[in-house]
């Protein structure tokens, strides 16, 4: 699927959080959190993927989620530590954390 009109749509919105899938060198995938904060997802993807001029990395999968992406100044997370952040902010908040797991993933671009 390559919907490129629905990828800059969903840059737009505020309540997002997007599931980044990384093909590395050596075959094994990485998968990264990202969301619309004060910055759009894309444009963190692109920090993290120009961060010490990542050569190495090679997107694949890109998942959407219509939960809030995390609001205490986070760029992007990998998936495993992510639900510590959504505690971490659930605790500042005074409320009961997210789920990671609950979230609703639909797929936007993957690349085979």
């Amino acid at each position: 699927m390559h919907d490129y009109r629905a990828a800059t749509r969903l840059a737009l919105r505020k309540n997002l959080t997007v599931k980044a899938h990384y093909r590395l060198p050596d075959g094994t995938v990485r998968v990264m959190i990202f969301g619309n904060s004060y910055k759009t997802y894309r444009e963190q993807m692109d920090e993290y993927e120009d961060y010490g001029r990542r050569t190495e990395l090679t997107l694949v999968e890109l998942y959407q989620s219509s939960e809030r992406f995390v609001q205490h100044g986070l760029k992007w997370c990998d998936y495993d530590s992510y639900q510590e952040e959504l505690d971490f902010e659930a605790q500042d908040l005074k409320r009961e954390p997210r789920r990671l797991t609950t979230f609703e993933w639909t797929g936007v671009i993957v690349y085979r």
